[in-house]
Formats: structure tokens, C-alpha cells, sequence
């Protein structure tokens, strides 16, 4: 880190709001296209980046950057956008598996004879099956009715 960025890191401890607004106007840009690479989403990418900035001003007071500030701002805005994308995975997989479930409780019900739905769809059949028999042949059907 050279001694500009070091000047800037101690006036943000010190709660300069100069050295945030310049934080600000010289990261902003290309930390915001480097999270809409990530997440994919524009606005998403300038929420995470204003998020990560807005933080590094909560955190002034215990600020300890060893590296170069872009490069730390780099890491903080790589590490909240793949928060928020295992995040998302998260969501759309606890989603499906209580598709699956739900399902399964269908499924079930279904295959019970005990339930309303499975008695009303194995009398559905039936018909069905009634019906198609009688559209045979006399000889087929008398033969199907057999076996």
C-alpha cells in the first residue's frame, strides 16, 4: 500500500468524510462492474457495492488494511456476492425440496383408498375402464370380461 492510500486509511479511521466520499468516487465504478461480472444483475451489483463501502465506514474505527484499498474493496465485494449467490442457492433448493415433499403428500393420498381424492379418482378409473370394455367387440369383450 503507498503512503496516498495509507493517508486515506488513517483519515477514514479518524472519520474524514473526505476520505470516504474519495473511497467512493474512485472505487464506485469498477467495483460495481466487477460485481454485476459476479451476480449478473446491475442494481444487485450497486446494492452489494454501496453495502460493502457503506460497511467499511460502519467498521472505521477497527480498519486494518494491509493491501492496496482497491484490492481490499475487491475481496469484501468477491465475498458479499458469493454470499448472496450461495444464498440463492439456498433459497431455490429448499424451494424444490418442499415441492418434493408437498408431492409426495399427494402421491400419498393418491395411492390410499382412504382418502376422498384416491376413492374418487379409483371410481374415475373404473368408468374409464367400463367404458372402453363396452366399445369392444362382442367376442373381445366377452373374453376380456373372462380373463
Amino acid at each position: 500500500m503507498d503512503v496516498k492510500e495509507q493517508s486515506i486509511v488513517q483519515k477514514l479511521r479518524n472519520g474524514d468524510q473526505g476520505a470516504y466520499r474519495y473511497l467512493y468516487d474512485r472505487h464506485y465504478v469498477v467495483l460495481c462492474q466487477f460485481a454485476n461480472e459476479l451476480v449478473g444483475d446491475p442494481f444487485l451489483a450497486e446494492t452489494i457495492v454501496g453495502d460493502v463501502i457503506f460497511h467499511l465506514w460502519e467498521i472505521r474505527g477497527t480498519l486494518d488494511i494491509n493491501s492496496s484499498l482497491r484490492a481490499y474493496l475487491m475481496r469484501a465485494v468477491r465475498n458479499r456476492c458469493y454470499n448472496h449467490i450461495s444464498s440463492e442457492k439456498e433459497k431455490k433448493e429448499v424451494r424444490f425440496s418442499k415441492i418434493e415433499s408437498e408431492a409426495l403428500g399427494w402421491d400419498a393420498m393418491i395411492q390410499s383408498d382412504e382418502q376422498p381424492l384416491g376413492i374418487l379418482l379409483e371410481r374415475e378409473l373404473e368408468k374409464e375402464i367400463i367404458k372402453s370394455i363396452d366399445s369392444l367387440g362382442d367376442e373381445c369383450k366377452r373374453v376380456f370380461r373372462k380373463s
